[in-house]
C-alpha cells in the first residue's frame, strides 16, 4: 500500500504541471498612432509596424514576455477578417501598452478601486471613486498577477498598482 501511494505521489508531480495553465498578461496597444515592434530591447531595428483599428475587421492579441527598461517583449497574435497569423515576438516601449482599470467594488452606489503602493495586498493602498466606465492606464512594470499602472485622474498622474485590471473591455474581466 505505502508503495501505491509513494507511486501515486510520483505521478502527481509530473502530471499536474502538464496541465497547469500558462500565466497569460494580456496588453493593450496605443490605438491612435502606429506602433513599432522592435526586434531588441534598445536601439531602433523595427520589424513590424501595427496600428490597430476597432472599426475594421482587424484585431491584436498582445502577451506580455518579459520586462526591458524601456520596453516589454511581448508576443502578438493577429486577426485579420478571421485569418489569424501567431507568434510574431519583438519589443513594445512602454508608453505603447495599455490596460484598463476597473471598478472592484462598491459603496453608496458608486464604483471604487484600490490603488496598492507595492504589488502585495497588505502593502499600503489608497481607495479610489470611480469616476468613468474604466481608466485607460499605461502599464510601467508587471509583477506576476500585478500591473503597474499609471493614469490621470482629475488632471493629476497617479501610479500605483490597483486591484482589478482588464485588457479588453470588450469581454468580461476578473
Amino acid at each position: 500500500m505505502k508503495r501505491l501511494i509513494v507511486a501515486l505521489f510520483i505521478w502527481l508531480l509530473y502530471v499536474i504541471p502538464l496541465f497547469a495553465e500558462e500565466s497569460y498578461h494580456g496588453l493593450v496597444i496605443n490605438t491612435e498612432k502606429p506602433v513599432m515592434l522592435y526586434g531588441s530591447p534598445y536601439g531602433n531595428d523595427i520589424s513590424v509596424v501595427i496600428q490597430q483599428c476597432y472599426d475594421s475587421d482587424f484585431t491584436v492579441d498582445v502577451q506580455y514576455l518579459e520586462t526591458g527598461k524601456f520596453r516589454f517583449k511581448v508576443k502578438i497574435n493577429f486577426d485579420i477578417g478571421g485569418e489569424e497569423f501567431e507568434g510574431v515576438e519583438g519589443w513594445l516601449n512602454k508608453v505603447d501598452c495599455k490596460v484598463f482599470v476597473l471598478e472592484s467594488f462598491y459603496e453608496d452606489e458608486k464604483g471604487y478601486f484600490w490603488l496598492y503602493e507595492r504589488p502585495d495586498k497588505s502593502s499600503p493602498r489608497k481607495k479610489i471613486e470611480w469616476s468613468y466606465d474604466y481608466y485607460e492606464a499605461v502599464v510601467l512594470d508587471i509583477s506576476e498577477d500585478w500591473y503597474q499602472v499609471m493614469f490621470n485622474i482629475d488632471g493629476k498622474i497617479v501610479t500605483g498598482w490597483p486591484d482589478r485590471v482588464c485588457s479588453n473591455i470588450y469581454v468580461s474581466c476578473n
